[in-house]
């Protein structure tokens, strides 16, 4: 065998061997990042279990959106359908009822990763991704078991009480009870061409789930059309709210919600929904008493903007990219849409409730 044959071999050899050893030593550094269960405080003496134990109202809502009353409203209804503690020493569960119910909520109020809320409630990284979505899981079925968490078309006393609050802050609106407005919220990338096409919006150069909400005065959600293709056009998203303001029995005659010029709707809606025209339009109008009113509606109408604050604020995971899997990211948002409405009744801090009810600022419990 020659000389360079030999040495082309050797080369060979060496290479070979220095892969091995680099693919070792990553295997190796890989296998030792991460948290053990014995690097973390027991979850029963973590950093959630004080805080759940101490009873702060302003600790309670910047950890999980909700007061001290609001959280014991909201554990005290799911608690039979979230998972129990197991006591199997193979896999045991660590988490209470009351904890999973806190690290499903802590998850949807802050931006916080895995990694971080494990930390925070003493379970291994792994272990809290199972324990969120069996969380979500357990709160949609105690909400679909009970009508007051379904989100609901106002009835005609309500739209009267509604449309009061309006009137009074602004007297040129009359028999206004709502807020419509859309809302765009990034998601992964779907891996299927067609799912991506779907969800690309080319006006914002991103993927997307389209959402369609109509907000009350109080802060609530009324009617919500969710997680559809964010390519869809709002008019399509919102077929369902047309068919309910057109009919008389639904929505009384001459009750109207409020709406930006670029919100689509046809003649056949004209007077259901109040919008100032497109500029081009507006411009030619001689009327000054129009002009007044278009202002009315321009003022009344950033309440939609208000809510979609509100919303936003609280759950900050809206924030961030939301799940390609398309059920779970229903799940996610049902919840936090229902979870909105209960947090509007009953903890305030939220913007169009303190407009329109002013009362609400009175609170000094909070």
């Amino acid at each position: 065998m020659s000389t360079s044959i030999q040495s082309r071999l050797r080369h060979r050899r060496l290479v070979v061997l220095l892969l091995g050893v680099s693919a070792l030593a990553l295997a190796t550094s890989r296998r030792r990042v991460y948290l053990t269960r014995k690097s973390l405080t027991p979850s029963a003496q973590s950093a959630a279990s004080y805080l759940l134990l101490a009873k702060d109202d302003k600790s309670y809502i910047s950890a999980f959106g909700f007061d001290v009353r609001a959280f014991n409203i909201i554990f005290q209804k799911s608690r039979h359908h979230l998972p129990p503690r197991s006591r199997l020493k193979r896999r045991p569960r660590v988490l209470t009822p009351m904890l999973h119910l806190a690290i499903v909520l802590y998850y949807l109020t802050t931006p916080q990763r895995q990694k971080s809320i494990a930390l925070v409630f003493g379970i291994v990284p792994s272990s809290v991704s199972t324990a969120i979505w069996l969380g979500l899981a357990a709160l949609k079925a105690m909400m679909d078991q009970e009508e007051a968490w379904a989100i609901k078309w106002p009835t005609a006393d309500t739209m009267r009480d509604m449309a009061a609050a309006v009137h009074a802050r602004e007297p040129l609106l009359k028999h206004v009870f709502g807020f419509v407005d859309g809302l765009n919220l990034r998601i992964y990338q779907p891996g299927d061409l067609d799912e991506q096409n779907a969800y690309y919006n080319g006006w914002l150069g991103d993927t997307y789930c389209s959402q369609v909400l109509v907000f009350l005065p109080n802060g609530e959600i009324a009617w919500a059309s969710f997680n559809n293709p964010g390519s869809w056009h709002d008019a399509k998203i919102a077929a369902g709210l047309y068919t309910l303001l057109n009919d008389p029995q639904r929505t009384p005659a001459s009750y109207a919600i409020l709406a930006d010029s670029a919100f689509p709707y046809n003649k056949e809606l004209a007077g259901r929904i109040l919008s100032k025209p497109k500029d081009a339009i507006a411009d030619k109008e001689k009327d000054g008493s129009k002009h007044l009113i278009w202002e009315a509606i321009i003022r009344q109408r950033q309440a939609a903007e208000w809510g979609m604050r509100a919303l936003q604020g609280a759950f900050v995971r809206l924030d961030l990219r939301l799940p390609t899997h398309k059920v779970k990211r229903a799940l996610l948002l049902s919840v936090i849409f229902r979870l909105h409405n209960f947090r509007a009744r009953h903890v305030g801090l939220n913007q169009i409730k303190e407009v329109y009810f002013p009362q609400w600022q009175d609170r000094s419990d909070l």
